[in-house]
């Protein structure tokens, strides 16, 4: 609900260009970190500037496409991300073998060029709305509201909820056994990328 109000008030390409120009920012402050406190202070900074990322083009996406095309579109969107899952962590590993701050620095130019893209684009976004006023509050609620009425919607962020938070925790576990068995990053950012050609498969099926 709160991402929804942002985009009404400020558009949904500020609304991507901000968050990605902070997950820019937080990720050269990750690269020159020097201890383990600011290294997670500076990743608590990333998730807060990276949460808007995946519902906003998701929803953009649905936006640019007929109805009848909304699961092609998402499929492909979804294999966009589970390449990435695949070449990523190798990659990551790689860079990180040569030098620690390599794999934050590509990720914060990376991003930064889709920064500049996004600013460029001079054409409006599909579905965005002008504001009617309502207060951040009452779109929460509104928004709460809907959740409660559609159970199956319910169900499945609850679901995806609880996925995400046994997640996090098995990429730690996987990392800290990698590490205790004298993986290298390389060979644990491949650990990864079996993973996700799991996802591409699952996506393409």
């Amino acid at each position: 609900p709160a991402r929804g109000w942002l985009a009404g008030k400020l558009g949904r390409k500020h609304l991507h260009t901000i968050p990605i120009a902070g997950f820019t920012f937080s990720s050269i402050l990750c690269g020159i970190a020097t201890n383990l406190d600011q290294m997670v202070a500076f990743r608590l900074l990333q998730g807060l500037f990276g949460a808007s990322l995946v519902p906003i083009s998701q929803s953009t996406l649905l936006d640019s496409f007929p109805r009848e095309k909304h699961g092609a579109a998402i499929a492909l969107w979804d294999m966009g991300m589970m390449v990435g899952a695949i070449l990523g962590p190798p990659l990551g590993g790689a860079l990180y073998s040569a030098s620690p701050l390599l794999p934050f620095a590509l990720d914060a130019a990376s991003y930064a060029t889709a920064s500049v893209a996004l600013t460029a684009i001079r054409t409006r976004f599909s579905g965005e709305r002008a504001t009617d006023g309502r207060s951040l509050w009452a779109e929460i609620t509104e928004g709460v509201r809907w959740l409660w009425a559609h159970p199956l919607i319910r169900y499945m962020a609850f679901l995806t909820g609880m996925m995400n938070f046994a997640g996090s925790g098995v990429t730690l576990i996987v990392i800290v056994l990698a590490q205790g068995q004298g993986a290298s990053p390389t060979v644990t950012g491949a650990i990864f990328a079996a993973a996700g050609v799991s996802g591409v498969l699952g996506a393409i099926i």
